[in-house]
C-alpha cells in the first residue's frame, strides 16, 4: 500500500518546485495511514486541452483536483457568496498593500479556475464507458493548495461544495478528513493513467525544462488607448457578442491577445479561452506570447463519429478490410464552457467557413467556421467571440469567408451584435522599404484596385538575382542546422518547392538524390511518438515541425489488395533516426514516415489515399479480432440498455405469440427490429471509434509521418512562421495574372513571413500607365488659353452653411447651395438677398453690397449637378469684387478638386513634381472612362485627354493620354516624361 507518484514537467519552476515539497511530505504520510493513491503532477490528455490542473490525487478516500498557489499572507476574499466564484482574489501583504491572486492566464479567481477544471473533469469520465458508471462525479473535490503560511477573511462558500483551499501545512489534515465514495481502485487508477501519460517522478528538486517558452520580448500591462473605448462598449454589452480587431502588425496582434484577455477578467468574465485554426499555429503562437492556446479542432471536433461508405469489393466478405469511406468527426458536446465565457481566436485569418475535407475524412460539416457558431451557440447564452486577425493574409479558403469578414459573421450570426475596429497603419517616412511595401499592398487590397505594385530597396528588401540566390542557399544551409531554421526559401507550388531542395541537396549539401544524413524534412501532420525507453510517454509532434535526418533506415512495402481490384497500391513505410529541432532536450528518436507522400509531386494519389484507407481498415480489422465487439465495455453498456431490454423483451414475445400461433403483425416484429438494431449500431459505432481512435494513437504505420524537404516550402506553408531571411521568388507562374486580390495576399503573405529582410527573385511590377498609348497630333497655336473658371465644380462630400439655407428654394442643387455658402464666405461685405431656382439647369443669386448696389450670379449646372459655369449680371463698379472672388474659388478648387480614388493619388504626384518647374496641373472636367487636364506655364497652355479603364476586371489602367491642344512642345515633352517616370 502506497501512494504512487507521476510526473509531467511544467514551464513554471516554482510549480515543480511545490510539487515536489508535497510530494515529499505525502509519501510517508499515505505510508503511515496505510493508504493507496496515485498523484499525477501537470496531468495533459489532448483531447480535453482545458483541463489544465497543476495535479490530480486519486487516493482512499477520493479523487481531488489540485492547484499550487506560491503566495502567503492574508487570503482576501469576497465577503457575499454571491461574489465568491466571480470577482477577483487578493493577499493582503505589508503596510496594507494588496496583491492579486493570479488564476492562469483564464479565469477570475482560484475557485472559478478549479471549478472549470472540475466541469471538464466531470465530461471526461462521462465520455469514459468504465469510469462514468463507477465514479460520483458530483463528489470530485477541487483544491487549491496555497505554499503559505496563511490567513483568511473568511470560510470557503458553502454554495461552492467539494472545493476547499488550504496551506502545505495542513495537506495531510484535509485528506484525511475527506471522505467521500470514490474509493481507490487499481482499474479505475489504470484509466486515469491512460487518460493522463505521464513519466514516473523521478524527486529531483532541480528539474531542466525541455522546452521553455520563449518569454514574450514585451509585456504589455496597459490596454491599447486605440482599442479601450470598443473594448468597454463590447463588454458592457449584455448577452453574445462578437468583437473583430484587425491589423496587420503581429506585434500589436499579440499585444491586442494579453488586452482583451485581461479586460475580459478585469470586467469579472468567468473565464477566457484562447484557440486558433491548427495545432501548427497553437504551437506558434506559444511559443511567442507564453499562452496557452489549442487548436480549434481539439476543442470543438471529438463528438460522434459517422462514416459514408463506398465499397472497395461489392463482393466482399469482409466490410471491414475493403471498405473505403469518408471518416466524418463530429461536434463534441459545449457543456464545459461556461455560458458566459469570452472566446478569443488569434491569427483568426485562417479561420474559414469554406469546405475543407478529404476522401478520406471531415470534420464535422467541413468548414470550421460555422462549426464554430454551431458548437458555441450564441442565440441561447451570454458566451462573446474575439477574432484577431491580419486582414491582408491568405486564409484556408476564400477570403470572403474569413472569420475577418463582416458580411459573412452577419450571416451566421444575424441580428447579433457585431464591433469592428481596424488599426489603420499609415506609411510613415522612417518605415523600412519592407514595411512600406507591406502597407502598399495592403492599401490595394482594401480598395480592391490592383494597379500599382513597385518594390524600392534598402537592408529590408534586397533585390536578388540568380547568382546571388544560389550564394544565399550555400551560405545559409552549407552549415549544419542545430535549432529551427531561420532562414528559409519561399515559392508558390509544391513541385518548385521540390526543385528548389534537390538542388540545395546536389548543390550545397553533395549528399546525393535520395534521402541522406543532414537533410532537413518538415511535418506537415500531428503524429505520436512512442517512448523507446519503456519509462517515459508518447511525445506528440505538432505539424509544421523540423527534423533533422541522423540515420535513414529500413524500408517496408505494403501490398494494399481487395479482391476485386487487385493490387491498389504499394504503400512505402521509411525508418528514420531523427532529430527535433524545437527541442534540443528531447533525444534523437526513431520514427516512420509514408516516403509515397514524400516522393508525391502533389501529396498521395487517389489510388495511394485509397489504399491507405484500407490498410487501415485491414488493421482495424484485426484489432478488432483481438478485441471482440462482446467482450468490450460497450457490449457491457448494451445488454444493459434499457431500451434495448425492452426491445428484445417485445421482439421475444411476438416470436413466443408467433409459435403459439396467436395472431401478430409482421410489421410489429420489424418496428421491434428496428429499433433494437438502431440501438446496437450506436454502440457498436463507439466500440469502432474507440478501436481507431486507439489504433491511430499508438500504431506507427497508420501514424505515419507525411515529411517534405524542408529548406524551401511554398507561401502556404509558410503562414504563422517567422524567419530572419526568406529568398522569395516573387513570379508564381509565367502565365499566372497578377493584377489581383489573389496574387497581392499571396505576395503580402511571402513578406510578411520575414522579420528582418526579404530577397526577392523576380519581382513584379506594375504601374497603371503599363498599356497607355500616348497620342500627339495635334500643331501648336498661339491662341490656346485656359480659362481656369470652364472647369466643372463638384462638391459631394461638404454640407453647405445653415444660416443660409432658408434663402435655398426648394430642388436647389446640392453643388449649387454648396458654391453660394462658399461664395458668401469670400465676400464678406456682400448680403444674399435671394436665390432663385429657373430650371433644373440654371439658378440665380441676388447678392447687395454694402453700397446698395445689385449684382446677380448665374449658376449653370448640367444634369448631373456638375457646376458647368458660374456668370455674373449686373452693376460694373461692384462685379469686380464678386468675379475675384469666384475666381478665388475656382482657383482653391483646381488645387483640391482631384479625384479621391488611384487617380487623384497620381494627379497629385504629378502636380508635385511639376510644380518644381512652376508649371500648375489642372483637372478641368472628370467624365466617366475619361479625365479632361490642362498644363499651365507662364502664358503657356497644354491640354490633354486621359482615358482609363472601370469594372471589376482591370480596373485602374490608363489606357490613352491624348493632346488635344498646345501652345508649345515642350510642354508636351514634359507631359510624356510623367508617364515614362511611372
Amino acid at each position: 500500500m502506497a501512494l504512487e507518484v507521476l510526473f509531467n514537467k511544467t514551464e513554471n519552476l516554482h510549480e515543480n518546485v511545490q510539487f515536489n515539497r508535497v510530494v515529499k511530505r505525502l509519501i510517508p504520510f499515505f505510508e503511515e495511514q496505510g493508504w493507496d493513491g496515485l498523484l499525477i503532477g501537470n496531468p495533459e490528455n489532448e483531447d480535453y486541452p482545458r483541463f489544465r490542473a497543476d495535479a490530480i490525487l486519486f487516493y482512499t478516500n477520493g479523487i481531488v483536483i489540485i492547484d499550487f498557489k506560491d503566495y502567503s499572507g492574508e487570503i482576501l476574499m469576497p465577503i457575499n457568496d454571491v461574489d465568491f466564484g466571480k470577482k477577483s482574489w487578493f493577499i493582503n501583504v505589508a503596510d496594507g498593500d494588496k496583491v492579486k491572486i493570479e488564476a492562469g492566464n483564464n479565469h477570475t479567481n482560484p475557485y472559478r479556475q478549479l471549478n472549470t477544471y472540475r466541469g471538464v473533469m466531470k465530461s471526461m469520465i462521462e465520455d469514459d464507458s468504465l469510469m462514468r458508471y463507477v465514479i460520483n462525479k458530483g463528489r470530485i473535490c477541487a483544491l487549491n493548495i496555497f505554499s503559505g503560511p496563511i490567513t483568511q477573511n473568511r470560510k470557503t462558500s458553502r454554495k461552492v461544495p467539494y472545493y476547499q483551499l488550504v496551506q502545505e501545512i495542513d495537506l495531510h489534515t484535509f485528506l484525511d478528513a475527506f471522505s467521500s465514495e470514490n474509493k481507490y481502485e487499481v482499474t479505475i487508477a489504470n484509466r486515469f493513467k491512460a487518460l493522463f501519460p505521464s513519466d514516473e517522478w523521478k524527486g529531483d528538486l532541480t528539474i531542466q525544462l525541455d522546452n521553455p517558452i520563449k518569454s514574450v520580448e514585451q509585456t504589455y500591462n496597459y490596454i491599447d488607448q486605440n482599442i479601450q473605448p470598443i473594448l468597454k462598449e463590447f463588454f458592457t454589452t449584455e448577452g453574445s457578442g462578437i468583437l473583430v480587431l484587425e491589423s496587420m502588425s503581429s506585434e500589436l496582434r499579440s499585444q491586442w491577445l494579453q488586452n482583451v484577455n485581461t479586460f475580459a477578467l478585469d470586467q469579472e468574465v468567468p473565464e477566457t479561452d484562447l484557440w486558433c485554426h491548427s495545432s501548427r499555429i497553437a504551437h506558434k503562437l506559444q511559443r511567442s506570447t507564453g499562452f496557452d492556446i489549442t487548436s480549434l479542432y481539439t476543442v470543438i471536433y471529438g463528438g460522434k463519429t459517422k462514416t459514408e461508405t463506398t465499397s472497395a469489393d461489392e463482393e466482399s466478405e469482409s466490410e471491414d478490410e475493403e471498405t473505403v469511406s469518408q471518416e466524418q468527426i463530429g461536434l463534441k458536446s459545449d457543456r464545459d464552457i461556461d455560458d458566459a465565457a469570452v472566446i478569443i481566436i488569434p491569427e483568426s485569418h485562417l479561420v474559414s467557413r469554406s469546405l475543407h475535407q478529404s476522401d478520406l475524412l471531415r470534420f464535422g460539416s467541413g468548414r470550421l467556421l460555422e462549426d464554430l457558431f454551431q458548437f458555441l451557440k450564441l442565440k441561447s447564452n451570454n458566451r462573446k467571440i474575439v477574432f484577431i486577425g491580419d486582414p491582408y493574409m491568405l486564409s484556408y479558403g476564400k477570403n470572403e469567408d474569413s472569420a475577418l469578414n463582416i458580411e459573412t459573421l452577419n450571416e451566421l450570426f444575424p441580428d447579433g451584435d457585431i464591433l469592428h475596429f481596424r488599426h489603420e497603419h499609415k506609411i510613415k517616412e522612417n518605415d523600412n522599404k519592407l514595411l512600406k511595401l507591406r502597407r502598399s499592398i495592403a492599401g490595394s487590397i482594401d480598395h480592391s484596385i490592383f494597379n500599382y505594385l513597385k518594390f524600392n530597396y534598402d537592408q529590408s528588401v534586397i533585390l536578388t538575382k540568380h547568382e546571388q540566390a544560389t550564394a544565399h542557399l550555400q551560405e545559409w544551409f552549407s552549415e549544419k542546422i542545430e535549432n529551427e531554421p531561420q532562414n528559409a526559401v519561399l515559392l508558390y507550388s509544391k513541385k518548385e518547392a521540390r526543385t528548389t531542395n534537390n538542388w540545395i541537396k546536389n548543390n550545397v549539401l553533395n549528399n546525393g538524390k535520395h534521402l541522406a544524413k543532414g537533410d532537413l524534412l518538415l511535418l506537415n501532420n500531428n503524429i505520436n511518438i512512442p517512448d523507446q525507453t519503456g519509462f517515459g510517454t508518447p511525445t506528440k509532434i505538432a505539424n509544421g515541425s523540423y527534423f533533422l535526418v541522423q540515420e535513414v533506415l529500413h524500408l517496408e512495402n505494403e501490398d494494399v489488395t481487395t479482391k476485386k481490384d487487385g493490387l491498389i497500391a504499394r504503400l512505402r513505410y521509411r525508418h528514420l533516426e531523427v532529430k527535433l529541432l524545437a527541442n534540443n532536450a528531447i533525444p534523437n528518436f526513431k520514427l516512420i514516415f509514408l516516403e509515397n507522400y514524400f516522393d508525391g509531386v502533389e501529396d498521395l494519389t487517389r489510388e495511394e489515399l485509397k489504399a491507405v484507407k484500407i490498410f487501415t481498415s485491414q488493421k482495424l480489422a484485426k484489432l478488432k479480432k483481438q478485441h471482440p465487439f462482446e467482450e468490450s465495455s460497450d457490449y457491457q453498456n448494451l445488454v444493459s440498455d434499457k431500451e434495448f431490454i425492452e426491445f428484445q423483451l417485445k421482439i421475444e414475445n411476438w416470436q413466443k405469440a408467433k409459435q403459439n400461433n396467436e395472431k401478430v403483425l409482421k410489421k410489429d416484429l420489424k418496428e421491434f427490429e428496428v429499433g433494437r438494431n438502431k440501438i446496437e449500431r450506436s454502440y457498436k459505432r463507439n466500440y469502432t471509434s474507440q478501436l481507431l481512435f486507439q489504433l491511430r494513437k499508438t500504431d506507427p504505420y497508420i501514424n505515419a509521418a507525411l515529411i517534405n524537404y524542408g529548406w524551401a516550402i511554398t507561401v502556404h506553408k509558410s503562414v504563422g512562421s517567422k524567419f530572419e531571411n526568406v529568398l522569395f521568388k516573387a513570379l508564381q507562374s509565367e502565365d499566372s495574372g497578377i493584377t489581383n486580390e489573389s496574387y497581392y495576399r499571396w505576395l503580402y503573405t511571402g513578406l510578411t513571413a520575414s522579420w528582418k529582410t526579404a530577397h526577392i527573385l523576380n519581382p513584379q511590377t506594375i504601374d497603371p500607365f503599363i498599356n497607355c498609348h500616348f497620342t500627339d497630333e495635334v500643331e501648336i497655336t498661339d491662341n490656346v488659353s485656359l480659362d481656369i473658371n470652364s472647369q466643372m465644380l463638384s462638391y459631394d462630400n461638404e454640407v453647405t452653411l445653415d444660416e443660409l439655407s432658408g434663402y435655398f428654394p426648394d430642388g436647389l442643387k446640392h453643388n449649387t447651395a454648396v458654391f453660394i455658402g462658399k461664395l458668401h464666405k469670400e465676400l464678406n461685405d456682400f448680403k444674399i438677398e435671394s436665390v432663385r431656382k429657373y430650371s433644373d439647369y440654371l439658378s440665380k443669386v441676388v447678392l447687395i453690397s454694402k453700397n446698395e448696389n445689385n449684382v446677380i450670379v448665374a449658376i449653370n449646372n448640367r444634369g448631373n449637378e456638375e457646376i458647368s459655369s458660374v456668370r455674373i449680371e449686373g452693376n460694373d463698379t461692384e462685379d469686380g469684387l464678386v468675379k475675384k472672388a469666384i475666381d478665388q474659388i475656382y482657383e482653391q478648387e483646381s488645387q483640391n478638386s482631384f479625384p479621391t480614388d488611384y487617380r487623384g493619388d497620381i494627379y497629385n504626384d504629378w502636380k508635385e513634381q511639376l510644380s518644381f518647374e512652376e508649371i500648375t496641373l489642372h483637372l478641368l472636367e472628370c467624365h466617366r472612362n475619361e479625365d479632361r487636364l490642362a498644363v499651365v506655364d507662364a502664358d503657356d497652355v497644354v491640354k490633354f485627354n486621359l482615358r482609363y479603364t472601370t469594372g471589376e476586371r482591370n480596373s485602374g489602367f490608363f489606357t490613352s493620354l491624348q493632346i488635344k491642344e498646345k501652345s508649345n512642345q515642350a510642354l508636351v515633352e514634359d507631359i510624356k516624361a510623367l508617364l515614362d517616370e511611372n
